[in-house]
């Protein structure tokens, strides 16, 4: 009988596993920071909205899948498994995200949050034709916590472009300032309430 270290297997396990979501979490980018909860029953969940509305939701499984032959498992190296873990990681980052952002968009029609852009191009005055629709928080110092934009290369450039040609122009500074103060009315006006209501 070949002898047993089962405590090692768990150990190299759970370090296995952790590497394959760290891949997962590279693969996933913006939605890595996003807060996670594990249900270890059942198979719905349901959360609160900010508003105090209960949304049911089901599950969206995701896996993965990968074979070894036994016959590899002698020459296998530690780099062969970790290239192994990397490419199956950020396959299951990929799904995770697409369902993300799949999750995000039905979310915002669903609040009708969402802007038109009727095909246009990115331009500053869609960006704060967007930002009006958003509650902006603001720190204890009155700082105002602005989202982050996720978009693809393509449109990366073309904001590039225009903020270079902003900083030339200066045209949107006086409606940047407009923007912020009204946001930030908005946001104090909801703290005070709260505080009432509290």
């Amino acid at each position: 009988m070949l002898p047993d270290f089962p405590k090692v297997k768990k150990e190299v396990s759970n370090l296995l596993l952790k590497i394959f979501k760290s891949f997962a979490r590279q693969e996933v980018g913006f939605f890595s920071g996003v807060a996670q909860t594990m249900q270890h029953e059942g198979r719905k969940g349901s959360y609160s909205t900010m508003e105090g509305t209960i949304v049911n939701n089901d599950y969206q499984k995701m896996e993965v899948f990968y074979q070894i032959k036994f016959s590899e498992v002698p020459t296998m190296t530690f780099e062969d498994v970790l290239k192994i873990l990397e490419e199956k990681g950020k396959e299951m980052g990929d799904q995770m995200g697409k369902y993300f952002f799949k999750t995000v968009n039905q979310t915002i029609n669903k609040t009708g949050n969402s802007v038109d852009a009727k095909g246009k191009p990115f331009s500053l005055d869609l960006m704060y034709k967007t930002l009006e629709k958003m509650e902006i928080p603001f720190d204890e110092d009155g700082n105002p916590r602005l989202p982050t934009m996720v978009v693809n290369p393509q449109v990366m450039e073309k904001i590039k472009e225009i903020k270079e040609k902003e900083k030339i122009e200066n045209k949107y500074e006086q409606k940047h300032k407009q923007l912020i103060e009204l946001k930030r009315k908005e946001w104090n006006e909801k703290q005070n309430n709260r505080k009432l209501a509290d």
